[in-house]
């Protein structure tokens, strides 16, 4: 990018508090990407509510926000195919970005597509219920489409790359590998963690959870090991459950009654950042228990506050966490039991866990993100195809 070049980023899929994963990561490479890269201007397309969580005041930005696309999904990918692409050259863009799995079926600029995971896809394999299949055809039509358009695609881990090659074998050859990073949180004080946690009813020493919680978070299995350890072992801790159930609620709340545990699991809803900070800084353990996973941020976070970790060796779970986390079978409850009994009563371990997850966090950067990023966008902008 030897020339002052305009880059769109198309964040229109992001929902704060519903896309959680990956709001997160789209927040996080803007804020970086535009700090790092100042020569150049950035156009951000958001939907509403994200534009009113986007506190980033910098003259070479311009945030777009477009309220037709946050009405529906069906409105929002509208406005992607049919408007985004004349609005990138209505703004003179040279290159745009989607980070939301796929882009604009026609892009008539150069494009690159962040592509986070393939969960529709085994949502579908997984569930009896018609609208995961629905959404899987109708992601698998935009995917296939986007992906041939598009001049590169990034992924967040290996695991990722493999699966989305494996369903479309083009996207090999276009394939980047770019990890995310650690997010940005303000650590509380310790009156605001305690606050926090009066305020929510939350009482010390918990297990802890984060994120949302759709089938392939795997929270039901988790009640049901709790519940193994609160009666069978006779752990004094409670289960706090970070995040908002959505249409999984009912069967959540069926299996906490179903072991006899309601009154040691929390369900907080959806919260602000200062209070996840707050309950990762208070918690006993993280335990992370997807069947699938196409990065993980959660893991990283705990790992940062100092929390030892447990999780899933399932998905991109593994190749995120490293030596730092104890693993276990995400199908096996029992194997579950067994990996957090295990931590919760080995103190050498815990503190070797501690240790060792502080060191991987270092591995992660948002920093490092933008600059990759970066890389791709200037070897994109090089080539001497059409756009």
């Amino acid at each position: 990018m030897s020339k002052k070049t305009r880059i769109g980023i198309d964040c229109l899929y992001a929902v704060p508090g519903k896309t959680f994963g990956t709001w997160m990561f789209a927040k996080n490479l803007v804020e970086e990407i535009t700090s790092l890269d100042t020569r150049n201007e950035y156009f951000v397309f958001l939907n509403p509510l994200a534009a009113s969580d986007f506190y980033l005041e910098r003259p070479n930005v311009h945030f777009v926000t477009s309220h037709l696309a946050g009405w529906t999904v069906s409105t929002r990918l509208g406005y992607q195919n049919l408007i985004l692409p004349f609005l990138t050259r209505f703004y003179g863009l040279d290159l745009l970005h989607s980070l939301g799995n796929h882009g604009p079926l026609l892009p008539l600029v150069r494009s690159v597509v962040t592509v986070h995971d393939l969960l529709p896809f085994f949502d579908h394999q997984h569930s009896p219920k018609h609208s995961p299949r629905l959404r899987a055809v109708g992601l698998n039509f935009l995917m296939q489409r986007s992906l041939r358009r598009a001049d590169r695609i990034a992924v967040d881990s290996e695991f990722t790359r493999d699966v989305l090659v494996a369903r479309f074998a083009f996207t090999g050859e276009k394939i980047c590998v770019i990890q995310g990073g650690l997010p940005r949180r303000r650590t509380p004080t310790h009156t605001e963690s305690e606050s926090t946690l009066a305020r929510y009813g939350i009482l010390k020493p918990y297990l802890l959870t984060v994120g949302l919680f759709p089938p392939h978070k795997n929270i039901e299995n988790l009640i049901h090991a709790f519940a193994r350890l609160k009666y069978g072992a006779g752990i004094p801790h409670q289960l706090v459950l970070v995040g908002e159930p959505g249409a999984n609620r009912v069967s959540l709340h069926a299996a906490v009654a179903q072991v006899a545990v309601k009154d040691f699991v929390v369900f907080t809803g959806f919260v602000s950042d200062v209070e996840v900070a707050a309950f990762y800084s208070a918690a006993d353990l993280f335990v992370m228990p997807s069947l699938m996973e196409g990065f993980g941020f959660p893991v990283l976070e705990a790992m940062a506050s100092g929390v030892p970790v447990v999780c899933a060796n399932a998905g991109s779970l593994p190749e995120v966490a490293g030596d730092a986390a104890v693993l276990f079978d995400p199908t096996d409850v029992q194997d579950m039991v067994r990996a957090i009994r295990e931590v919760l009563q080995t103190p050498s371990l815990r503190l070797r866990l501690v240790e060792r997850g502080m060191k991987r966090v270092e591995q992660f950067s948002f920093r490092r993100t933008a600059e990759e990023t970066l890389k791709l966008y200037r070897e994109v902008l090089s080539e001497k195809k059409p756009a």
